[in-house]
């Protein structure tokens, strides 16, 4: 390429901008987000769903797959597809917002949402706040807003 091309190439960059090309290129995880992400991947199945007005477990035999991560992104049993946006681990408890890519069910496709989680061993609870705007659920008790579900599930070993 010649220097005219660079020169070219540098002025119509500049001019119509780089940055929305740069918006949906994936950013480096630091390796402790990685590393957290990791004890997350998996299948987990559902063992009670919290709301503030309602409490549900699964049947005897009921053996849905609710959630499952894989690498950066979380598959609620089909029916939604997101992607983890910020994790921080450091924090007690965990924090993680994800963005909803694709489906629906309660969460609805492009919006991001707040939660926090906690893991013990094959164990997993998960507060998330899906109302409007962003409020970040601060406890794992049954909700007593109607924004907040908590999630209790249990990894399931392959």
């Amino acid at each position: 390429m010649n220097l005219k091309m660079v020169f070219f190439l540098a002025v119509v960059l500049g001019t119509v901008g780089v940055t929305p090309l740069l918006a949906d290129l994936p950013k480096e995880r630091p390796v402790a987000v990685k590393k957290e992400l990791k004890t997350l991947e998996g299948k987990w199945r559902k063992v009670k769903f919290l709301h503030f007005d309602f409490e549900s477990a699964p049947a005897p035999g009921d053996d849905d797959v609710i959630v499952e991560f894989k690498g950066d992104s979380i598959d609620f049993n089909g029916s939604a597809v997101g992607v983890v946006v910020e994790l921080d681990a450091a924090t007690d408890p965990k924090c993680l917002d994800f963005e909803v890519r694709s489906g629906g069910c309660i969460f609805r496709k492009g919006s991001t949402y707040e939660s926090i989680y906690k893991r013990d061993g094959d164990s997993l609870i998960w507060a998330v706040y899906h109302g409007r705007g962003k409020n970040r659920p601060t406890a794992f008790d049954k909700p007593t807003e109607r924004g907040v579900i908590v999630m209790i599930f249990d990894r399931i070993k392959e």
